[in-house]
């Protein structure tokens, strides 16, 4: 024991010296706390006290010469205590003024309080973000009236406001997790049944494009050609046959792709289409914008429309315009024909579910809308409104 207590007195004068004298620290308050109490306690225990020990003296050596200043009042120290009733003993009549060292659990009591009441004021928090600094705040509340009732300011056990702020921050803990679970199963619902629009939009969409009478009279005419010109049917057949593998690749992918792709397709579909109509069906192109995404099969239904809803009823045929531009803040793709026109109002039931299922991917992959405007013998003009976002894309292809 004796060692341990010259152990001790060295280990506390050297923090002493650092501290008094060289303005530095090596023992935070609670670890010299602690070593003076086991010193303290050994030796009144053993009866050994060194004459060096700091339980006989108050504070070190002073490096400097400190003027003398007489008090009105003397200034009395008391030994440090965690109890009221010494305080009251050591003041008796006298009027005294305590200082309270503020610990870090206060501490962070205290901020988290004025950051909870600038939130109620504000109203700038959500309620997920508000029950996690209640369950918090109650958390630090309990800490900090434990310390209270540590030393005797309340008339309870500490353990029961540490208890109750566990269970209040526990409790906080658990609606929040209940919180997003609930918005986590909400998403997948509402994902869920975003999928589902878009698997009976895709279903619907492959049995609009599937069009006897388009394969029927394609075939016809790649027929003739065979007997007439050749080399122009083998041509036609190498479009047909890729032009019906792009469509079935396209209605069993859900990922986006270039507009150049998909003009590409369309560019097949015109071709094989001029082998029926000839110098009736005109075609031109004007894509100013070409580097953004779309869902596949997006322009070539509207396409389609321009040439059997406008050229095809005509005797003497028309032009279709496919355009691509940049206007106030959109990508607008345009498809105009001079073409029969017809009223809007009176689509026929399937090319109205094509729309409206055209309509939906548009909106779910681009937040784009689709504007048809048409009147008889007036032709018929589809834009595509499509909110602008620049990319870098190197997988895009020319035309």
């Amino acid at each position: 024991m004796t060692e341990r207590i010259k152990q001790l007195v060295e280990q506390l004068n050297r923090a002493a010296k650092a501290y008094y004298q060289e303005d530095r620290e090596i023992l935070s308050n609670q670890e010299y706390d602690a070593l003076y109490d086991e010193l303290a306690a050994l030796e009144k225990k053993t009866g050994t006290i060194l004459a060096n020990s700091p339980t006989q003296k108050v504070g070190y050596t002073v490096l400097s010469n400190l003027v003398k200043v007489a008090h009105e009042s003397p200034i009395l120290s008391l030994d440090k205590t965690k109890e009221t009733a010494k305080l009251v003993s050591f003041l008796g009549d006298k009027a005294g003024i305590l200082s309270w060292k503020l610990t870090m659990d206060v501490g962070v009591w205290l901020l988290l309080l004025i950051r909870f009441a600038g939130y109620r004021k504000k109203e700038e928090i959500s309620g997920e973000d508000m029950i996690w600094e209640i369950g918090i705040l109650l958390l630090y509340t309990g800490i900090v009236l434990s310390d209270f009732a540590h030393i005797g300011m309340l008339p309870y056990s500490g353990g029961i406001f540490m208890l109750v702020g566990v269970i209040a921050f526990d409790l906080s803990v658990n609606v929040i997790d209940r919180w997003r679970m609930n918005k986590i199963q909400q998403r997948a619902l509402e994902a869920a049944k975003i999928e589902q629009k878009l698997q009976e939009a895709r279903l619907e969409l492959a049995l609009h494009q599937i069009k006897p009478h388009f394969l029927q009279n394609a075939l016809m005419s790649i027929k003739v050609l065979c007997r007439t010109r050749p080399k122009e049917a083998e041509q036609a057949v190498y479009d047909f046959a890729v032009f019906l593998r792009g469509n079935m690749n396209a209605l069993e992918s859900a990922e986006m792709i270039p507009f150049r792709e998909e003009c590409k397709t369309i560019e097949r579909y015109l071709h094989i289409e001029k082998i029926r109509f000839g110098e009736r069906l005109q075609v031109q192109w004007d894509l100013q914008e070409e580097k953004f995404r779309i869902p596949p099969l997006t322009i070539q239904p509207l396409v389609e429309n321009a040439v059997c809803h406008g050229i095809c009823q005509k005797m003497e045929g028309g032009t279709v315009q496919i355009r691509s531009f940049r206007k106030n803040g959109e990508i607008c793709v345009q498809i105009l024909d001079d073409g029969a026109g017809f009223d809007t109002e009176k689509l026929k039931d399937a090319d109205g579910i094509a729309i409206r299922n055209l309509k939906l991917r548009l909106k779910e992959f681009l937040n784009a809308d689709l504007e048809i405007e048409s009147r008889k013998g007036e032709g018929c003009r589809q834009t595509i409104h499509i909110p602008w976002e620049e990319t870098d894309d190197e997988n895009y292809s020319d035309r």
